[in-house]
């Protein structure tokens, strides 16, 4: 999105502005929104922008804002990337909502390129666990199925399709929960490590479906309906006694409900959520609804007088500004994104 120019009625140069050696930067501050800028609420806050003046998408996970100098993670930004030459506007309202100290991140997407067989006879067993060599099977764009239009690898038809993807797990500790999605047609079996996680619409728990076992009956996918995606929260258990430091395997089995069924899908995200700021994987995608792009609202307020900090992970200073007392609706801002020289603003530019 192209940013308005600020109009500005005072320019102040560099006055009070600290030279920042970071490509992400406080670019405009408003702490006398009355009426200017609404958030999802329809409160008017104070607000200030971010902007990302480097030539490289930078995941903003783990850096902090703060009106403290002794408190420099005073609030802790998720997992959102801020794409290069694009702005980011963050709430400092008190609400203190979608603050990066616990957040979730997506480990696996439908759309990884993953490896997967189409079955003719029974695979060996160990194909759930990590230690299974799957260099002989096919490798492809995730979903995988047929017909609906939802498939990054089109299998043409099928009765079944299992599927392997692996990713590297860094800090077990900071794990409080796991989450998987599945859109399926016509039913599935989930494992973590060899460890069943979720299953919908075959067999019994812990017994894991013959490759030409039927779906118990017909379960249409959601996604390409518009419809919400199926998810299942994972037993604390399961996953605790599954999930090791270092590379882990999320293994799926797609069953249709019939040989001749007009459709197949199986699309598969697996998401952890952190006790950490630390980042290990990716932004949840939108439609999980986890807070991974909502808005953003930091725990404390602004007033004139005092600095806004914006900090690296491990507190280096990225930027600061001094807010200067500024009229009503207007914002205090750079003349040019990224730029050095600042000004008032009598018309604010979110965006």
């Amino acid at each position: 999105m192209t940013k308005m120019l600020p109009i500005c009625a005072l320019f102040l140069g560099a006055f009070s502005v600290y030279t920042p050696q970071a490509q992400i930067l406080i670019n405009e501050v408003q702490t006398s929104n009355l009426a200017t800028y609404a958030d999802q609420d329809g409160d008017f806050k104070d607000w200030f922008e971010l902007y990302n003046a480097g030539s490289n998408t930078v995941n903003l996970g783990g850096w902090s804002v703060s009106d403290k100098d002794d408190e420099l993670d005073k609030w802790i930004l998720p997992s959102v990337q801020i794409d290069a030459g694009e702005h980011l506007v963050i709430w400092a309202s008190g609400k203190d909502i979608g603050g990066g100290g616990s957040h979730w991140e997506t480990a696996v997407f439908a759309g990884d390129t993953w490896r997967y067989l189409v079955p003719t006879s029974e695979p060996n067993a160990a194909w759930r666990g990590t230690g299974f060599d799957d260099s002989s099977w096919l490798t492809g764009t995730g979903g995988f199925g047929f017909a609906d239009g939802d498939d990054g690898t089109d299998l043409g038809s099928g009765t079944s399709v299992f599927m392997r993807k692996s990713f590297t797990l860094t800090d077990l500790p900071t794990v409080n929960s796991v989450l998987l999605h599945l859109d399926f047609d016509d039913a599935f079996v989930a494992y973590l490590n060899g460890v069943e996680i979720a299953r919908g619409n075959i067999g019994f728990i812990g017994t894991p479906p013959a490759f030409d076992a039927l779906a118990s009956g017909g379960h249409e996918a959601n996604g390409y309906q518009g419809i919400p995606i199926d998810a299942f929260i994972v037993d604390e258990a399961a996953w605790t006694s599954a999930l090791i430091e270092g590379e882990n395997v999320l293994a799926v089995q797609v069953h249709n409900v019939d040989p001749g069924s007009s459709d197949l899908t199986g699309n598969a995200w697996l998401s952890f959520e952190f006790n950490s700021p630390n980042i290990q994987f990716q932004p949840t995608p939108d439609f999980m609804g986890l807070g991974g792009t909502g808005q953003l609202h930091t725990n404390f307020s602004l007033s004139a007088g005092e600095t806004l900090y914006l900090s690296e992970p491990g507190l280096v200073i990225a930027d600061q500004i001094l807010l200067p007392t500024t009229a009503l609706e207007n914002s205090y801002a750079r003349q040019t994104s990224g730029g050095a020289n600042w000004c008032f603003a009598p018309i604010p530019t979110p965006l």
